[in-house]
């Protein structure tokens, strides 16, 4: 979520995934037809805030995501770096070690998405209709009531 021209915060959680350590980086392309090759490099975000702890070396990664024997993990980023430089690039999470010469593989613990921006701040009320101005929280108490799931 976009908090400010230079200010981005990521809240990341994960379920279902095999345990051990993650690294969620943010990618220099969103192209995600040839992964990992079409990803590019990691994208340079300068001075971040990881789980309290300020960062300025984003070349191992963005963030690390430690995953519990119950396949759940989560983190906190808080980037100093607008929104408008991230909508469009992909975000990779993997379990891979990067190094240099070495490719990622894309395997069952590497996930891949794009950034896109879906709502403001607290501005996610999930309108359906312009012309009824319902949110899907209201339709589906409509539907329920006339005996649809």
């Amino acid at each position: 979520m976009g908090l400010s021209d230079l200010r981005t915060i990521f809240d990341v959680t994960l379920n279902g995934m095999q345990c051990g350590k993650y690294a969620l980086t943010v990618r220099k392309s969103g192209d995600i037809s040839n992964i990992p090759s079409s990803i590019g490099a990691i994208y340079p975000i300068g001075r971040f805030q990881h789980e309290k702890k300020t960062v300025d070396d984003e070349k191992e990664s963005n963030c690390t995501v430690d995953v519990g024997e119950d396949g759940k993990g989560s983190a906190f980023l808080d980037m100093q770096i607008g929104l408008q430089d991230l909508i469009g690039r992909s975000i990779l999470l993997t379990s891979q070690v990067e190094q240099a010469g070495r490719e990622i593989k894309n395997d069952e613990n590497t996930l891949i998405g794009v950034i896109a921006r879906s709502a403001g701040l607290w501005d996610n009320e999930k309108t359906i209709c312009s012309c009824s101005g319902k949110t899907i929280w209201q339709e589906r108490e409509e539907q329920k009531s006339k005996g649809m799931l």
